[in-house]
């Protein structure tokens, strides 16, 4: 069994190594493929990249609340005691880049329950497209005042995740019984069996 220092390297390792490999297919293709008519923007990197951003980050609420919540409700809570994220864009996130994403292969425009309001979204690379500011935040009236849009850059997600990694595992390291469901739930995670 992995132990929590063992744990909290190989988590940092895995963020670092999606940053760097986000980080590269940004600067060697998107950038110099601006304007193309069919590789604008890479999507399809960019969101198997959210994907595996994703992914972490229901790993990290995993280790956060062990065995409790469902993911939903466990990945709401992450985002929002562990990246500072408001609970409603913490939820659209989930929503879209997590449920939506991994089971259609592509965002799709939702709606509220009454179907007053929709909800979109607007995903960039870096900060160069969407500032700081506006990242993890929902703009609201845009497309005729009635449509919520969620703003996301995806090298700003995956630098809010590893501060997210940091700080769960700094606040952990001094408390037995949550290093322990760490080392627990990692060993779970680690070792998945079914049959055919």
């Amino acid at each position: 069994m992995s132990t929590f220092e063992e744990i909290e390297s190989w988590f940092l390792d895995e963020v670092d190594s999606l940053r760097s490999q986000a980080q590269l297919v940004y600067e060697e293709q998107v950038l110099p493929h601006h304007g193309d008519e069919k590789l604008h923007g890479f999507r399809h990197a960019l969101y198997g990249f959210m994907m595996n951003t994703m992914g972490l980050l229901d790993r990290l609420s995993c280790y956060d609340a062990g065995h409790q919540n469902t993911q939903t409700a466990r990945m709401r809570d992450t985002l929002t005691t562990w990246f500072g994220v408001e609970a409603d864009p913490a939820k659209m996130l989930i929503k879209m880049w997590r449920h939506t994403l991994m089971h259609t292969g592509t965002p799709i425009r939702m709606h509220s329950a009454n179907k007053d309001m929709a909800y979109s979204w607007l995903i960039h690379w870096t900060e160069k497209e969407l500032p700081r500011e506006q990242h993890m935040k929902f703009h609201y009236g845009q497309l005729q005042n009635r449509v919520t849009v969620l703003n996301t850059a995806l090298l700003l997600l995956i630098d809010d995740l590893k501060a997210a990694v940091e700080k769960l595992f700094e606040a952990a390291r001094n408390d037995s019984a949550k290093k322990a469901v760490i080392e627990q739930i990692h060993a779970d995670i680690e070792d998945v069996r079914f049959s055919l």
